[in-house]
């Protein structure tokens, strides 16, 4: 394997001494020593943006997981499946809905559901909308029986009973007025219903809906209670109805979700990629501009199902600034123009005497947003993507984007979409080397993606030792080590110095799940998010932006990321809560392992230590900081730290992310206790700081005057 002639560890400011196995095995204890030079320190500082999120319009992640917008298919339209009309051969993408069950009618838009017998009621999707294509035609043929549609909702009854709704309606036969219920699933008992005399012009109508701090039996992942609302006529008439929603009464500013909010802000993230992901490749910005009942609803082109447009361009700008956030902004590549993307660009940053910037202030922003982050493509090496393309395509058309975007504004950065080498090690860096020898300097970033998925097949599962395959998984980073290298070796060999790495799409997501092994719920999934950030931290110099994925930080009720948040997103508060930002010259004695056989997409390393460390302080070494992991899921560790060069004397706080039991146990509403964070304080003496690190943990160690 030729690629394997670049498997080192190596890194400037980090050293693994490597002690005979044989001789660590002698003795009881096992020791590791660290070794902290804290006068040798980088020049460069680490940037705010290693500790930034990734999510898309992918599920429930935005509705409700940013907007707090609980119905489905808010304007009727006909469902997209991606077998049907897919731009790539990746067609067997099912779309995630809250209820799979619901199966869809004829006349009906899915996933609504039908209220009253067959006979008594007709439905049909009408072309006569407020937007888009369609409108729900209810046509109720009796005089004495309530008819209509209803869908299933999965509401937070745990947090708040009164939510906002929101219609649009009008008669089309004489009426005497719509009806609104809410039931509980599990009982059929009717909780709130009102009435909306209607006229025969589109008209919207507002209305409470009130649980009566009800909390139904029924439940969704034992978190969000199960409910219908149901709209319908109790006479003879019909109606069309068209743009409902639904939003709780606590949400931020009426629509934000406030779980998000406080989990981001409890994370400390400080940037977030939008709008995808696979999903950027299709979207076109100006469907999400201008008053929200009005913009279309579009196929979700990546992921199957429809997407409302109800958060575009202001919705998310405005979010960010509401958490804090700097936003990164993917250009989908292929079916955004470069005029297009040159006309987003002015949306966002053009004072209002240009034509775009003019158009933002009629839509309620009249200051520019000023955005500085900007990618052109996402994953456009895939199949599965739409516009994907090669390497050399990309480079060639890329740079027509790069410059009618920086004619807009000259200040913003643009990112080019590489490729991580280590899912392809055979082609020694092809498609970035195209990157480099074509766009050149026209990239400020390259971008590459990493998602470990780790053994394939049951059958190839069989065959190793579970508890060495968890180690190597949580070990993963030293191979990051060598690819991030692999990439920044190539910016001498183009003459390209000045480009910095991002990885804005990242996770340790396991195709196999197994009690033995780390996968997304787990506290020892925490262990490796450490080591990638150790990575990031190591090589910061030329790594610079990094988006980690986790469902888990979006107030989502979709089912199989409906858990609290993961224990991953506690390891990373404690790596974005520090001041210090400087890298400091660090060695590590620690036993060691070789990974005996390759993993799908991962090479072979030999010599990975156990403990995994970096440490940084601040320029005036009045805050220092350690991270150390340990990768080991069966042994703990006594470990010598010794800093050096340390003036004054000092305190230090430990920081211990450990589990309460099994590390590989998933997190759940019934079981919320996986792991937990021990604080505790020590004195420094001599320099020296003694600890036990347990195993399959992260410590952080920070040390002040």
């Amino acid at each position: 394997m030729r690629f394997l002639k670049r498997v080192r560890l190596k890194s400037f400011f980090i050293i693994f001494i490597i002690i005979p196995l044989s001789v660590i095995l002698a003795s009881d204890k096992k020791a590791v020593s660290i070794k902290v030079d804290c006068q040798n320190m980088s020049d460069w500082s680490l940037d705010s943006l290693l500790y930034g999120r990734f999510f898309e319009h992918h599920g429930n992640d935005v509705y409700p997981g940013i907007y707090e917008q609980y119905i489905i298919n808010t304007s009727f339209e006909k469902w997209y499946h991606k077998d049907e009309d897919s731009p790539t051969p990746f067609k067997d993408v099912k779309s995630w809905i809250v209820f799979e069950e619901i199966q869809p009618l004829r006349g009906l838009a899915y996933p609504f559901e039908r209220v009253g017998r067959r006979d008594d009621i007709k439905l049909n999707l009408a072309e006569e909308p407020l937007n888009s294509e369609r409108s729900q035609y209810i046509e109720n043929k009796t005089d004495s029986e309530f008819v209509g549609i209803k869908q299933r909702l999965a509401l937070p009854d745990y947090r708040i009973s009164e939510f906002r709704l929101s219609f649009y309606a009008k008669s089309v036969q004489e009426t005497e007025g719509i009806i609104i219920k809410i039931a509980d699933y599990a009982s059929g008992k009717i909780l709130d219903e009102s009435r909306f005399d209607l006229t025969d012009e589109w008209t919207e109508y507002v209305g409470r809906i009130n649980l009566k701090e009800n909390r139904s039996a029924a439940k969704l992942n034992n978190r969000h209670g199960i409910y219908e609302l149901m709209i319908g006529l109790d006479k003879k008439g019909s109606v069309l109805v068209d743009q409902m929603t639904l939003f709780p009464a606590d949400a931020v500013e009426g629509v934000w979700n406030p779980e998000t909010i406080a989990k981001l802000k409890k994370i400390g993230v400080t940037t977030i990629r939008w709008p995808g992901g696979n999903f950027a490749s299709g979207y076109h910005w100006m469907d999400g501009i201008g008053p929200v009942e009005l913009r279309p609803t579009r196929p979700n082109l990546a992921w199957a199902g429809l997407e409302p447009n109800h958060v575009g361009t202001d919705e998310f700008l405005q979010f960010c600034e509401l958490v804090g956030l700097t936003p990164l902004i993917c250009v989908g590549f292929g079916y955004a123009t470069p005029e297009e993307a040159a006309n987003w660009v002015e949306y966002c940053n053009g004072d209002i005497s240009t034509r775009f910037g003019k158009l933002r202030a009629q839509n309620g922003r009249r200051e520019p947003y000023n955005i500085k982050l900007w990618q052109i493509g996402n994953e456009v090496y895939g199949h599965y993507q739409t516009g994907h393309t090669t390497a050399e395509d990309y480079a060639i058309r890329y740079i027509p984007y790069y410059d009618a975007m920086k004619a807009v504004d000259p200040s913003i950065s643009m990112m080019a979409m590489g490729r991580d080498p280590g899912y392809h090690y055979e082609d020694h860096n092809a498609w970035n080397k195209a990157l480099f020898k074509i766009i050149g300097n026209k990239m400020d970033y390259l971008d590459i993606h990493r998602y470990v998925r780790g053994v394939r097949r049951q059958e190839e599962l069989a065959e190793w030792d579970l508890t060495r395959l968890a180690e190597i998984y949580l070990a993963y980073s030293p191979q990051y080590d060598i690819i991030i290298n692999s990439i920044a070796d190539l910016r001498g060999e183009y003459n390209v110095p000045d480009v910095k790495l991002a990885v804005t799409e990242w996770a340790e997501y396991l195709s196999l799940w197994e009690p033995e092994l780390p996968h997304k719920f787990s506290q020892a999934n925490g262990v490796f998010y450490a080591g990638m950030m150790n990575s990031f931290i190591r090589n910061g110099e030329f790594v610079k932006i990094s988006c980690s994925h986790d469902f888990s930080a979006f107030g989502t009720n979709r089912v199989n990321w409906n858990v609290p948040l993961l224990p991953r997103s506690y390891v990373a508060e404690l790596y974005s809560n520090v001041k210090a930002d400087r890298l400091l010259a660090i060695e590590v004695n620690s036993e060691t392992f070789d990974m005996e056989k390759e993993v799908p997409q991962m090479f072979i390393v030999k010599d990975i230590p156990y403990i995994d460390a970096v440490a940084t302080a601040t320029k005036d070494l009045g805050e220092i900081v350690l991270f150390i992991a340990n990768r080991s899921v069966t042994s703990n560790y006594d470990v010598d730290i010794k800093l050096e060069n340390v003036p004054g004397n000092r305190v230090a706080q430990i920081d211990t992310y450990e589990a309460t039991d099994d590390p590989m146990e998933p997190i759940s509403w019934e079981n919320p206790d996986v792991f937990r964070i021990r604080t505790e304080e020590e004195t420094v003496e001599n320099d020296r700081i003694r600890m036990n690190i347990p195993f399959s943990s992260v410590v952080k160690l920070t040390v002040r005057e």
